[in-house]
């Protein structure tokens, strides 16, 4: 169809009461079902987001974790078991027999919801924390709705002591155990680098200059041995043959004692390098043990002092600014929408069916559609002419028709201003 807008008000023009019957009727039907839909009424509760009043340098209740913190809080608030105590506690769904557990915890986590409200002129900051959270429910009854929601506030709470508690006590048990697994580590090592140094005390940097002093003096003496050795055997006494040769073995002996030190000393002068090197490996992880000591030990002092904020409650507080009270007026800007909808989809499904009928129908209106339609151009256009008692008839059905659907959109305008009035009141 390319019919123009002047002919597509013509059309609608001739099909008015068509048209004008099928609007009534779609603003019936959508207002049936807004009528026949359960009234639902918003309740909300605040929750202001007090900083600690004495800063925490620590991880546990520092602005690094606030975002983290609140996730945790809403997941656990939200999480199925606490959901179903709630579903249990208030008897929510009794009416609906046939609705499984997963299907109630579902339409209550549609039902409610926790907001988390920041400053809008800190956006741009990574580290914004949350300064209040709003804990909205919608319900179909208004004291289950303000009485939900303030129980879901009280989840939030206890949510919200327990997990920094946890976090408290997590933090402290943690550096515990690390100064606790560091500090035997540090022992452990200090007993070693003791047995190493005993067990090599020859080679030791310290000793080293003594060793070699000692070497010398050793192969000093073998040298003297050895001169004595020589001396008597080159004697020519005869008689003194048997003492000579016992002096002999003697120095043979000490000769044989000393080339042992002095093999014993050069190892161990030989074996410095591999046990300073060691003994600097050794030092070296003492080393970092010490430091990481030293850092957990930091740690656990900025934990002992969150803990002890917690316990003093100087750190970020909860605190309900406005509980949730029962609504007085149900939600009516979802009924309007809907309505307003409906009379929008009824006036497109109208225009579209009488377009669609005058498409179809035989009777050609103006010279355009039979040029459109046919192909002929006609040569003259003879107007229909009526009676005056045929155009007074036609006129007064289509008056009465008329009068029938202003009466149905007037009596529809009235029940719906009163109905959202008095919703409203």
């Amino acid at each position: 169809m390319n019919q123009s807008f002047v002919e597509i008000l013509n059309i609608l023009r001739r099909w008015a009461v068509t048209w004008s019957a099928i609007v009534a009727l779609g603003t019936l039907a959508a207002l049936a079902y807004v009528m026949a839909k359960p009234k639902m009424y918003e309740s909300s509760a605040v929750i202001q987001i007090e900083q600690a009043s004495v800063k925490d340098t620590g991880s546990s209740v520092g602005n690094a974790a606030a975002l983290q913190t609140l996730q945790i809080i809403e997941q656990r608030v939200m999480a199925r078991d606490n959901l179903i105590s709630i579903i249990d506690e208030y008897d929510l769904f009794s009416d609906a027999q046939g609705m499984s557990m997963s299907e109630k915890v579902f339409q209550l986590r549609l039902a409610a919801q926790v907001v988390q409200i920041a400053d809008p002129s800190m956006q741009w900051r990574q580290d914004l924390s949350p300064t209040a959270l709003n804990v909205i429910v919608t319900w179909n009854d208004p004291e289950l709705a303000a009485d939900i929601a303030n129980e879901l506030v009280n989840n939030v709470l206890a949510q919200t002591e327990q997990r920094r508690r946890e976090r408290a006590e997590e933090s402290l048990a943690f550096y515990d155990g690390e100064e606790r697994r560091v500090g035997e580590g540090i022992v452990m090592l200090e007993e070693q680098i003791a047995d190493y140094k005993r067990q090599n005390s020859a080679s030791l940097p310290g000793a080293l200059e003594e060793q070699r002093q000692r070497l010398a003096d050793v192969r000093s003496i073998e040298l003297e041995i050895d001169s004595e050795i020589i001396g008597l055997r080159s004697g020519a006494q005869t008689s003194a043959t048997s003492i000579q040769a016992n002096r002999v073995r003697r120095l043979e002996n000490q000769k044989e004692l000393y080339h042992a030190e002095a093999e014993e000393l050069s190892n161990a002068i030989s074996r410095a390098p591999e046990v300073e090197q060691t003994l600097n490996t050794m030092q070296l992880q003492l080393q970092k043990l010490t430091d990481q000591y030293l850092a957990i030990s930091a740690g656990r002092a900025e934990a002992e002092m969150g803990h002890m904020l917690e316990a003093s409650q100087k750190g970020d507080k909860f605190q309900v600014l406005e509980k949730a009270l029962v609504p007085e007026r149900p939600l009516a800007s979802k009924r309007k929408r809907n309505l307003a909808l409906g009379m929008v989809v009824s006036a497109a499904i109208a225009t579209g069916l009488v377009v669609m009928l005058e498409s179809r129908s035989l009777v050609i209106w103006s010279g355009d559609q039979l040029v459109r339609k046919t192909g002929l151009i006609p040569v003259v256009s003879i107007p229909v002419i009526e009676t005056t008692g045929a155009r007074r008839m036609r006129f007064g059905k289509q008056f009465a028709m008329l009068i029938a659907i202003a009466a149905i959109f007037l009596v529809s305008a009235v029940f719906i201003v009163w109905y959202f009035g008095s919703a409203n009141a």
